[in-house]
């Protein structure tokens, strides 16, 4: 079992293994931004099953990144997009609570997100399908995995199914109970994985505390 599945609680039922991989071949943020804000989405939800629209979440990757970037400026990388969807979002002050700082995000959204959809949410669950999609070609990745996240959801039981015609995605019942029972744990070891990688594009101090998310 890899380190980062050691600082994971434990299940008999779910693949730990597979999940504590998901930050696996990173080059920019969005993993990181993807999963905290799936976490709080879920939370703001109560932890129900409905189906997550991928557009609420790419909304909530750019509130955690906007509480991050707009007082402090921080880098997310070379190879990161994030900081230039904040172009449209010129008018939106680092004072506006939550809720407020969502809706006035989501009101100036237009088209930003579109390449935040492309890739984020598919390869995020790939751990679950390593054997699946070994020689598969990237170009084909998306939809491997679409399809295998539906076919093979209760037998594998990814983290969660990716619907590509209404562009949702739909937590495996078992992982909603996980996450909703281990919160904090996994809040922590999602925004330590967003801290490390944070550290290496900014030289800064109380870096944490420049990350807080909602």
């Amino acid at each position: 079992m890899s380190q980062g599945a050691k600082g994971l609680p434990k299940s008999e039922q779910l693949n730990i293994e597979a999940f504590s991989k998901l930050f696996t071949h990173t080059a920019n943020s969005y993993k990181y931004l993807f999963f905290l804000a799936l976490l709080n989405i879920l939370k703001q939800r109560n932890f129900d099953s409905t189906p997550i629209a991928l557009q609420d979440l790419m909304v909530e990757m750019l509130v955690i990144a906007w509480q991050a970037y707009y007082p402090h400026r921080l880098s997310f990388g070379n190879k990161d997009m994030i900081a230039g969807r904040f172009d449209v979002f010129a008018e939106v002050g680092s004072n506006l609570s939550g809720e407020e700082l969502r809706k006035a995000i989501s009101s100036k959204m237009l088209i930003t997100t579109k390449d935040l959809k492309k890739f984020t949410p598919y390869r995020l669950i790939r751990p679950f399908f390593e054997l699946e999609l070994k020689g598969v070609k990237s170009g084909e990745a998306n939809q491997n995995i679409a399809v295998l996240s539906c076919d093979r959801f209760q037998d594998k039981k990814p983290l969660y199914s990716i619907n590509d015609q209404d562009e949702t995605i739909s937590l495996h019942p078992e992982w909603i109970e996980y996450l909703k029972t281990n919160y904090d744990a996994i809040c922590q070891w999602g925004f330590a994985a967003w801290l490390e990688y944070m550290q290496k594009c900014n030289s800064i101090d109380n870096l944490a505390k420049k990350l807080a998310f909602l």
